[in-house]
């Protein structure tokens, strides 16, 4: 306590390195000024006819003028005539007068002016200590630095290995102190060499508070230090470094050896880092100096590479370890193809063909058959590309969980027990099967985290609701009343299936619903979203009441994605009458094919509005016929349409696929299609890779997904065969992954277009204004030296104005981001010429080891100038894979730029 007594209370204790907060700025403030500090300004005004003056008194000047009897006693003591002392009244940083000590406002001034000196001996020493450096490296440059091997003098120390590089110490957010103040923690450091921040903040139980920080130093007195890139492309040519610090008071002669090993284990003879250059190297560290020791490597395979390196002396030793990734080189190509097969009795036969050029990286190609006896295996087949989706926006946030959550429900509904359940969920979301050199393989099974995933999704989507009670797309930015919609229909599904939502979330979300109706009166679609998300959670008020009506009066004019929605409304809210009448009125617009039994709705290709997309209409549709008329003709022929439209496993984006999954799991409700009886047969190029019987004790355990690697495609046609004997459904897609292997990866696009330009700065002289920045265009393949900046100009040409568009721009992996936290941008509107403009457009931007990716809400047409910089740093040559944009919602909508190659020099 203040009086330096031992008291019980409750702490928080973090311990960090400290490097952490020259990134990011401690976020909590002073707990004793949260508690106590002042809550409000107190502003207190004061007035005095002292300080005014009526009027003016006049005398006259030397030359006989009229002047202020003020200016007259200035001009009196200028020529010394009366004694005053000149007093310097110009306003400080702080605010007070600039006066001699003795005077009022003196210790301040006093006190910013010696700050203000402080701050010159200390630029000055920073300004030395750049030139010292730049000395010391120009020196170690022109050293004669011994890289031969050479035999020291008896047996060397040996190291142990340093391989946990965690940021965080620990963190324990209640700790209870005894009578006396005093708690224990025990705790393991991890191997970084650094500054650790402990950081405690305390409260006793009659609200006496406190926070300190303490630092500690984990140190050695041979240090060595791995630098190199965060990850590899494949054929980049990098230099690898070990820096040796030597902290003792005595020369020590220290052998460096440099090993490397791919993630089995084995050490690298001639692929994936390979070194050009002997492994051990000897050197001579000066007293308290330091020495750099360089390896040339190639990386010339993808996959994980294990990097170690050892630093030994007669008495010391250190070594440390690394994992780098080393991503192939090329885009990835993605083909896909289905087909469905449903029978009564009888043999039948379907084939379909995957063509796969003979220009790829054929390691990481693999082709993938899914088997669906059920629509119920169908709707879990999509499931981990939803719950691996790589970003996390508001909706793939709701999209990557709500489907799985739904669907065990549904088979909980249908008599089948948890445990099958959860077997089967668990078998479908096993690890996601990509191919070796896959730069996302992943090895980890999905089910293990579902629970663990909804919570911490129902968290994220209650933490990014804004203070209107709406959401948007991230957490920053204005309220969206689609997104909004979406969440509310979401989180209403999710209690209905069990999970616990917070009720005020969900209140607040239809209350900005609500107030926003009448912003969208005369916009049919969002209209009926916007209901549509306000029956789910039967939530009703004047307003809704009033734009149902509207909506009525209105339904000649709706699309079929809209006409479904409100059917589900009008269900939601007991009015079946209308609602069947909106379900018979689905036919208008139907686009059936008789010949291969398939019926949708919406556009099938490229949709410019959200609500002609084909996949959600057609989904919507099936999601109202299954509630409202299960006996449909079409229900039939729309699901079967939804099956062949399938890419792989999953349907466009996540949206679609989260929408397809929920509508169909309606259809199985209706149907319950899980009584199967037949043999099937799959043959790959005449070859058989699989066959079995399915019915109804096997059909959620039987084999259902057929991994073929690179060595069983060939280059041109693959053809799959699928013999069927016997009663039920059996719906066959198979998708095919691979790189490209082109070296020169050219700009290609489809309704967007992505030109990445490099500058590098430069200084200019000017007449005007002296030394100013330039940049200077880079072309590919030019040198760059370590330390400069490189300025990224992504310039995105958009034919039409479309929504959620994301650009990944990779980076060549020996240059760096300046930038070093992801947040809020914009984007720059260009004019016919090029010519930035003074319209921006909002995004949300994150910078990661590979990549910077941007994410855009809306984007009109015309050019955009996407901007942000990037620092030259490790030597070597490397690859910067194409930017790769598209519409997030839309797929076909993609483009991607020219791959860029950039040499960096020491």
């Amino acid at each position: 306590d203040k009086n330096g007594r031992g008291v019980q209370a409750e702490l928080a204790l973090g311990v960090t390195d400290a490097a952490v907060y020259y990134i990011q700025n401690e976020f909590a403030p002073d707990i004793r000024q949260f508690f106590f500090g002042d809550k409000r300004p107190q502003t207190v005004q004061t007035q005095a006819s002292f300080y005014q003056r009526p009027y003016l008194r006049l005398v006259r000047g030397e030359n006989n003028e009229l002047i202020s009897d003020e200016e007259s006693d200035r001009r009196k003591r200028k020529e010394g005539e009366i004694g005053f002392p000149i007093v310097d009244t110009s306003v400080s940083a702080t605010g007070s007068f600039n006066r001699k000590d003795d005077e009022m406002g003196g210790a301040a001034g006093n006190k910013e002016e010696k700050a203000l000196k402080a701050s010159s001996p200390a630029r000055l020493e920073e300004g030395n200590a750049r030139q010292n450096a730049k000395s010391s490296i120009d020196k170690l440059k022109k050293s004669d630095m011994p890289m031969e091997q050479e035999a020291g003098n008896g047996a060397l120390a040996q190291a142990e290995l340093r391989t946990d590089f965690r940021s965080t110490v620990i963190w324990q957010p209640s700790i209870v102190t005894d009578a006396n103040g005093r708690a224990r923690i025990t705790t393991k450091f991890p191997d970084s060499l650094t500054t650790w921040r402990a950081t405690a903040r305390a409260v006793t139980p009659d609200t006496s508070i406190g926070n300190i920080t303490h630092e500690v130093k984990s140190k050695k007195d041979l240090i060595v230090r791995l630098q190199a890139p965060r990850f590899f492309t494949e054929r980049d040519q990098v230099t690898v470094s070990a820096i040796v610090n030597n902290y003792t008071e005595l020369q020590q002669k220290v052998k460096v050896t440099l090993s490397v090993k791919d993630f089995k284990g084995l050490k690298f003879a001639s692929k994936g880092l390979a070194l050009t250059a002997p492994d051990v190297v000897w050197v001579t560290v000066p007293s308290n100096g330091e020495q750099r020791v360089d390896w040339a490597m190639i990386a010339d395979q993808a996959g994980t590479a294990e990097v170690t390196v050892t630093a030994q002396a007669e008495k010391q030793a250190d070594a440390m370890q690394r994992s780098y990734p080393i991503i192939p080189h090329g885009i990835e190509k993605f083909l896909a193809q289905s087909l469905a097969i449903k029978s009564s009795s009888g043999e039948q036969t379907k084939e379909i063909t995957i063509s796969v050029p003979k220009e790829r990286i054929k390691e990481s190609t693999s082709l993938q058959i899914n088997l669906s006896p059920s629509l119920a295996a169908n709707l879990l087949d999509a499931l981990p590309y939803l719950a691996e989706y790589p970003y996390g926006c508001v909706e793939q946030t709701m999209s990557r969980f709500l489907p799985a959550v739904i669907v065990a429900k549904t088979l909980r509904d249908l008599g089948i027990s948890k445990e099958e359940v959860e077997s089967y969920i668990s078998d479908v979301l096993e690890p996601r099967h990509d191919p070796k050199g896959h730069p996302e393989r992943r090895d980890d099974p999905t089910y293990s985290k579902l629970n663990v995933m909804t919570k911490d999704s129902i968290k994220r989507l209650v933490d990014f609701q804004h203070s209107d009670g709406g959401w948007g797309w991230w957490k920053e930015g204005d309220s969206d009343r689609f997104m909004t919609a979406y969440v509310v229909w979401g989180l209403g599904l999710a209690g209905d299936a069990g999970i616990s939502v917070p009720s005020n979330v969900i209140e607040r979300g239809a209350q900005f619903l609500h107030s926003q109706l009448v912003e969208e009166e005369n916009a049919p679609d969002m209209l009926a979203w916007m209901l549509h998300a306000l029956a789910q959670v039967h939530s009703s008020s004047q307003f809704s009441d009033k734009h149902r009506e509207r909506l009525w009066e209105m339904r000649d004019q709706l699309n079929p994605y809209t006409r479904a929605l409100f059917t589900l409304t009008e269900h939601k809210y007991g009015n079946d009458e209308r609602a069947r009448t909106l379900a018979q009125n689905l036919i208008n617009g139907i686009k059936e094919d008789t010949h291969n039994a398939t019926a949708h709705w919406g556009e099938s290709g490229i949709s410019y509005r959200w609500s002609e997309g084909g996949v959600e209409a057609t989904a919507f549709v099936v999601k109202a016929l299954s509630v409202v008329d299960p006996q449909s003709p079409y229900l039939e022929p729309a699901v079967k349409w939804l099956t062949l439209n399938r890419r792989g496993a999953s349907w466009k984006n996540t949206k679609d696929t989260a929408i397809a999954i929920l509508s169909l799991t309606d259809y199985l409700k209706a149907t319950q299609e899980l009584s199967p009886e037949y043999h099937y047969q799959i043959f790959l190029n005449d070859k058989i890779v699989r066959e079995g019987t399915v019915n109804s004790q096997n059909v959620f355990s039987f084999g259902r997904v057929i991994d073929l690697g690179a060595q069983e495609i060939t280059d041109g046609e693959n053809k799959i065969k699928v013999v069927f004997r016997g009663k039920g459904a059996l719906y066959v897609s198979a998708y095919a992954k691979y790189f490209t292997l082109e070296e020169d990866i050219k700009a290609a696009g489809n309704e967007i277009f992505v030109e990445r330009r490099y500058f590098k700065q430069s200084v200019k002289e000017t007449l005007m204004q002296g030394y100013t920045n330039d940049w200077t265009p880079i072309k590919d393949g030019d040198e760059l030296k370590s330390g400069e900046r490189v300025r990224v100009d992504i310039i995105m040409e958009a034919k039409n104005n479309y929504e959620y568009l994301i650009a990944e721009d990779y980076k060549p992996a020996g240059l760096e981001a300046v930038e070093l936290k992801s947040g809020n941008a914009y984007a720059v509107k260009l004019d016919r010429d090029g010519r930035e403009t003074s319209e921006q457009t909002y995004m949300y931007q994150e910078f990661r080891d590979q990549k910077a990716a941007f994410f855009i809400s809306k984007l009109k047409q015309g050019k955009h100038l996407l901007r942000y910089e990037l620092r030259a740093e490790v030597p070597g040559e490397f690859h910067a894979m194409p930017n790769q944009a598209h519409a997030m919602y839309v797929p076909e909508i993609r483009a991607n730029s020219d791959e860029m190659r950039v040499k960096v020099s020491d």
